[in-house]
């Protein structure tokens, strides 16, 4: 609160509310605009160790057309492939998807990203 009657409050998707009487009816702020993403990323896993879910968070750039295809599968310690988790076209943006491994025994896990002639793989850590 900026002072009796004025203040501020972050919600969901960087939505911005306002009251200016004193918390009664709250006005929107807009939020910024989607930030297009110059470089493809594949961030760590969230969190790591994880149980029984984890979150892979990714960000895919601008590459001339409307929707990238984009393949995440996972593999246990021994390369085995346990599932694909996502197998579509997505637009650039930043981009996340959970993984719940609550049907797999603890221990370590890989997590393959391929898209757009790109492959990179990270590493994570099921505990139960």
């Amino acid at each position: 609160m900026v002072d009796s009657v004025t203040g501020y409050i972050v919600g969901n998707n960087g939505a911005i509310l306002k009251t200016t009487d004193g918390g009664g009816a709250p006005s929107s702020i807009p939020s910024f605009p989607e930030v297009i993403p110059e470089t493809f990323s594949l961030y760590q896993n969230y969190p790591n160790p994880f149980n029984p879910s984890t979150k892979i968070k990714f960000d895919l750039p601008q590459n001339g057309s409307s929707n990238i295809p984009v393949k995440i599968i996972i593999f246990d310690i021994l390369g085995r492939k346990l599932e694909t988790l996502l197998d579509e076209n997505l637009t650039a943006g930043v981009h996340e998807i959970n993984w719940n491994a609550s049907h797999h025994a603890a221990g370590v896990y890989f997590y393959m990203l391929l898209t757009d002639g790109i492959k990179e793989t990270k590493k994570m850590i099921l505990i139960k």
